[in-house]
């Protein structure tokens, strides 16, 4: 500006060279882990902040990613660098959470924990496993699950699409792990004392993903078409009554339900006390909602809470 004919002096911050060195140190000083969960509709980003947990989330643009697979990779990353600088996030190393459509997971009979130390010969099991997934064209992985070990694939194009989007966000990528795998850890860690088997749905699309839990593996996983609610709880009585019936055992049943409103009431009504079935609340008490600062239009779903609370858990336990 000029004042009296003379020309006032720069600051120094306002030379654009010691602009971009702050930048640069303030990245260096600054790198924040943050938990990224995608899904077909938007991204939720989770970070810890000043002894808090802090989010926000965006919607993707229509048909952006359809089952699992980013079809706008360009448009992807753009939303998710706009989301952590509008948060004030100046630099992130990303622990990605990919979509529920995105992998596939089966238990390894008679495999333990133990196994995991031995990846290369755990990986000879994926062989016989009745998947989707071709053994040339997969990336798979394997986790403990209670006392069973789980695999867990994707394709490979699916990876590298979102590692792609990470990139084009300029952000690093520090570890990417599945939503339903981390959900099913989010069910571990703060879940109520409860020995028997657990009924969980979750929305999937237009359908009800039906999780039958025993001891905390996954014995049971299909989708239920839940246009109707008279014949999604017909399809879930039939479903429930046939894995009794095949382990000739029936043990008092736990419903947690990961669902919308519209389907919770058309589900909560199967509860039936006189069966021993009691619907399992999860407090979440690792996300005060009094401490988050959300800029997402919605509120964070159940499903998206425990699977955000199962990485939270991987992490920082």
């Amino acid at each position: 500006m000029s004042v009296g004919g003379r020309v006032s002096p720069l600051s120094l911050g306002d030379l654009p060279q010691i602009q971009s060195l702050t930048v640069g140190v303030r990245r260096l000083l600054a790198v924040q882990r943050v938990l990224v969960l995608a899904s077909d509709q938007r991204l939720v980003c989770c970070w810890h902040q000043q002894g808090a947990w802090r989010w926000t989330a965006g919607s993707l643009p229509v048909d952006s990613c359809r089952d699992g697979q980013p079809m706008q990779r360009e448009a992807i990353g753009e939303l998710l660098a706009d989301l952590l600088l509008d948060a004030g996030v100046v630099s992130a190393e990303v622990e990605l959470l990919l979509p529920l459509a995105s992998a596939h997971w089966r238990v390894l009979d008679g495999v333990v924990p133990s196994s995991l130390a031995t990846p290369d010969l755990l990986r000879g099991c994926l062989d016989d496993l009745d998947w989707p997934l071709d053994n040339l064209d997969q990336y798979s992985t394997f986790s403990a699950c209670s006392e069973s070990v789980l695999a867990i694939g994707s394709t490979r194009s699916m990876l590298q699409a979102w590692i792609d989007v990470v990139e084009i966000a300029d952000l690093s990528l520090r570890r990417v792990d599945w939503a339903l795998s981390s959900a099913l850890r989010g069910l571990r860690a703060d879940g109520p004392d409860w020995s028997g088997d657990v009924i969980w749905l979750l929305a999937s699309g237009p359908s009800v993903r039906f999780i039958l839990l025993r001891a905390g593996v996954p014995e049971v996983d299909r989708v239920i078409d839940a246009a109707d609610p008279v014949l999604l709880r017909q399809d879930l009585r039939q479903s429930i009554a046939a894995w009794q019936a095949m382990t000739a055992q029936v043990v008092p049943l736990g419903w947690q339900l990961s669902l919308p409103e519209l389907l919770m009431d058309s589900v909560l009504p199967m509860i039936d006390p006189d069966r021993q079935e009691q619907l399992l609340e999860h407090p979440f008490p690792w996300l005060g909602m009094d401490a988050l600062d959300g800029h997402g239009s919605d509120a964070l779903a159940p499903f998206e809470q425990l699977a955000l609370r199962g990485l939270q858990e991987d992490i920082y336990a």
